[in-house]
Formats: structure tokens, sequence, C-alpha cells
């Protein structure tokens, strides 16, 4: 239960990073991590005993020798049911909200004119379909589209109406942007959410909400 604590909690997750791929001594990852060294000792023992890390080379100097670690797997398979979560949905809630959280606050700080005064305008867009947009007081728009304004984007999109053909075309075409920027790399670090799914049950209005 606790090794599935440390690979489904995105802080405690975190540790864990540095040591995939390469092993590295704990005051290398703690650099990397920007952590003192002594606190990521406390993690690296416990992920120790947990069998999530192992020692890959220990390089014996006078005084302390310097040991090397990095993780027991590649790959690591959580099931739903060695968590804490009691479905799948709750397990996924975890996840969402957490990130979620951080990605409102990100965008908002990020935004144009999020210092001011600011609310939601609620009208119609051109289909006669409802739009909700922020908006400063003064009506200006916090899309942030503007060349010299931060990229953010944050939005629901729940009046997008697609045959299966389309959806699937639509899936596999940002599937693949995502992946084509994700390889480029760059100095920012970005938060991107996106999500697509028919919409089953439920009493969602058809909405543009950006």
């Amino acid at each position: 239960m606790e090794a599935a604590v440390y690979l489904t909690d995105l802080k405690r997750l975190r540790v864990l990073e540095p040591f995939f791929g390469e092993a590295r001594s704990v005051t290398e990852a703690a650099r990397q991590l920007g952590m003192k060294p002594n606190s990521l000792l406390y993690h690296v023992r416990r992920l120790l005993a947990l069998g999530l890390l192992l020692v890959a080379a220990e390089e014996k100097r006078p005084g302390r020798s310097i040991r090397r670690y990095r993780v027991s797997a590649d790959k690591f398979f959580v099931p739903v049911e060695a968590t804490s979560a009691r479905t799948a949905e709750e397990l996924l809630a975890r996840w969402e909200r957490r990130l979620q959280d951080h990605l409102i606050t990100s965008a908002l700080l990020a935004s144009p004119g999020a210092s001011g005064p600011w609310g939601l305008l609620v009208g119609q867009d051109d289909r006669g379909l409802l739009r909700v947009t922020r908006v400063t007081r003064a009506g200006q728009s916090l899309l942030g589209l503007d060349p010299d304004q931060s990229a953010t984007l944050l939005g629901w999109y729940t009046g997008l109406y697609l045959d299966f053909a389309d959806a699937k075309a639509f899936q596999g075409e940002l599937h693949d942007l995502i992946l084509r920027y994700w390889k480029r790399g760059g100095g920012q670090q970005y938060a991107l959410r996106v999500a697509l799914a028919p919409l089953l049950g439920g009493d969602l209005p058809p909405l543009l909400n950006v």
C-alpha cells in the first residue's frame, strides 16, 4: 500500500523522477529537485525499503562511500485495488484535483488583467450556443491571445458535435500535435490539460467556456 502511495501521489512521485534512466547520488538528485539532501535522504531510505529504489553503484573513498541509486524497474504498474482509492474514478479524481488546482492558479496569474477585477461574460456565440468568457470589468478578454501576452488557454467546450470519424481524426491530430511540441523542449515549463470524451448522460448544456 505504501509503495502505491508513492507512485500515485504527485508530490511523493516527484522524488523518484531523478532516479529513472540514470543512477544518481542523493546529492545529485537533490540538486535536480531543488531539495536539501537530508530531506531527500529520508525518502530514499523509504523507497529502498519499499523496493522502488536499489543501489546501482557504490564509489569507495576515504570516509563515507558514495552510493548511486536508480529505480528498481523502468516502469511500475499500480492496480487501483493497491491504492487507498475505492474506485478508479476516485483515483483519477485525486490526480485531477491536484493538477487542476495548479493549472487554474497558474493560468489566472498569467492572464492579462489578472490583478484587476474580472468576471464572467455570459452570452451566445454565432451558432446560438452558450458562451461564457472570462473578462475584466472593462470587457477585456483574459484569453491572452495577443502576441505579447502569456500563452494561456483554459476552457471547456461541451458544444462540440462530431461524427465518429471526425472525433477520431481530431483525437489523433491533438495527440500528434502535443507530442511534436513536447519533443522540442524549451526554457519555460507549461501545464497542458486536454480532454475529449463523448458526453454520456448528465445535463450539461452545449457550452463554450473560455
